[in-house]
C-alpha cells in the first residue's frame, strides 16, 4: 500500500509541475527497496527516483519514506565494481525520510563519460542507492527503467 502511495505522488508531481515532463525528453523511472539492495535488507524503507533528460541535462527528484539516518544517495552503473557515477542530493532528511531535487550535467559525471552514462540508463544498466548509517552499503536501491512513452 506504501508503495502504490509513493508511486501515485510521483505521477501526480509529473503531471503538476509544468516542465517537468515536456516533449522531447527521456523520462527514467527507480522504485528504491530492501529487497533491491545487495545484499537484500529488511527496512520499511521505501523510495522512488524520477529523472528526466533533456538538451544535454538531467534533473531528478529522489523520495524516500521510512527510512532513517541517510547519509547519501548516488547512481552506480551495473558492473562488477559497481563505480559511484553521480552523487544525488536527499535535501535535509527528518525523522520521516528525505526529498532531494537536482541536475546532473557532464560534469558531475564519475568513472565513465556523461554520453556512457545516458547510454548505461537507456540500457537498464544503473541503479540508484540510499545509503545510511545502519547500512551504508545501501538501505534501498532500485534499477532505473527508461519510462515508454
Amino acid at each position: 500500500m506504501k508503495r502504490s502511495l509513493l508511486t501515485w505522488g510521483v505521477l501526480a508531481l509529473v503531471t503538476a509541475v509544468p516542465g517537468l515532463a515536456q516533449r522531447g525528453t527521456e523520462q527514467f523511472t527507480a522504485t528504491l527497496n530492501g529487497v533491491g539492495s545487495t545484499p537484500p535488507v529488511t527496512t520499511n524503507g521505501l523510495g522512488v527516483a524520477t529523472m528526466f533528460v533533456s538538451n544535454g541535462t538531467l534533473t531528478y527528484r529522489l523520495e524516500g519514506r521510512s527510512i532513517k539516518g541517510v547519509v547519501a544517495a548516488c547512481i552506480h552503473m551495473n558492473t562488477k565494481a559497481a563505480p559511484v557515477v553521480v552523487g544525488l542530493s536527499v535535501g535535509t532528511p527528518d525523522a520521516n525520510g528525505f526529498v532531494g531535487t537536482g541536475t546532473v550535467s557532464a560534469s558531475d559525471v564519475s568513472n565513465i563519460s556523461f554520453d556512457e552514462f545516458l547510454a548505461n540508463l537507456r540500457a537498464g544498466k544503473a541503479y540508484v542507492s540510499i545509503h545510511t548509517e545502519k547500512y551504508p552499503g545501501g538501505e534501498i536501491q532500485g534499477k532505473v527503467s527508461l519510462v515508454k512513452t
